[in-house]
């Protein structure tokens, strides 16, 4: 099977607690990169999944959105370089927030990495902690 990837950078809006912008004008709290994810991430494409993590580790993103909604396997291999990006981003001050469903939450919580993996049923979920997140 295969691993497809995607990366888009988004500005996520200023929240309006915080700031409020003029009419008309969009004004960014923070810069979110957006990697999607889709396929099977086991040990024939997980030197594929390591490589565009660290692609994105190598931009210093302000923050990272990882889309995993649409991964249908992930092996422990593909689950310790996630556990390994997660704390080489936060070591780096890089907020990073993971939107996937149960078959990545599944094993992530399992192994009990859940407190260092922030993960999110939905990208909306995953973007609003990215935005409420203050890493500066």
């Amino acid at each position: 099977m295969s691993l497809d990837s995607h990366i888009t950078f988004r500005d996520s809006p200023v929240s309006a607690a915080t700031e409020r912008p003029a009419a008309g004008n969009l004004t960014a709290a923070r810069t979110i990169c957006v990697q999607q994810f889709s396929g099977e991430i086991d040990l024939q494409s997980v030197a594929d999944f390591a490589v565009a993590l660290d692609r994105l580790t190598d931009r210093r993103p302000e923050c990272v959105l990882l889309d995993l909604l649409q991964v249908r396997f992930l092996s422990t291999s593909g689950l310790a370089v996630l556990g390994k990006f997660c704390d080489d981003a936060a070591r780096r001050r890089i907020p990073v927030a993971v939107a996937c469903g149960r078959v990545v939450a599944r094993p992530v919580e399992a192994c009990r990495l859940d407190d260092a993996i922030d993960l999110h049923h939905s990208l909306e979920e995953a973007g609003r902690s990215l935005t409420s997140v203050e890493f500066r």
